[in-house]
C-alpha cells in the first residue's frame, strides 16, 4: 500500500509562535525573532520544531540568544503529539 501522511494539526498560531520546517530558513527566522523581541516588545517567544526539525528550532534559539548577547533565557520542553498517516491499498491507488 501507499503511505499518505495527513497534514499536522497546528494551534492556532499567534505572534509568538513560530514553527520551524526542514525548509525554514534559520537567519531569516532568527532575524524576525529578534524584530519581535526589540522593536514589538514580545516577552515571550515559542519556537516549535517536530521531528527532525527539532535541532533546527534549537539552532534558532539558540542563534537568538547570541544576538541578543544572553539577554534571553532559554527553556527548551518536549511534547509527545498524535500524528495520522493512512495507508492505501494498492488496488486503491492510481
Amino acid at each position: 500500500g501507499k503511505v499518505h501522511k495527513r497534514s499536522l494539526i497546528k494551534k492556532p498560531k499567534s505572534k509568538n509562535d513560530i514553527y520551524v520546517s526542514s525548509k525554514t530558513r534559520i537567519e531569516a527566522v532568527v532575524k524576525h525573532i529578534c524584530q519581535l523581541m526589540i522593536y514589538e516588545n514580545q516577552r515571550h517567544m515559542t519556537v516549535h520544531g517536530l521531528g527532525a526539525s527539532m535541532m533546527r528550532a534549537i539552532t534558532i534559539a539558540q542563534r537568538v540568544q547570541e544576538k541578543v548577547h544572553g539577554h534571553v533565557d532559554l527553556r527548551p520542553t518536549t511534547d509527545t503529539i498524535t500524528l495520522i498517516d493512512d495507508v492505501v491499498p494498492e488496488d486503491m491507488v492510481y
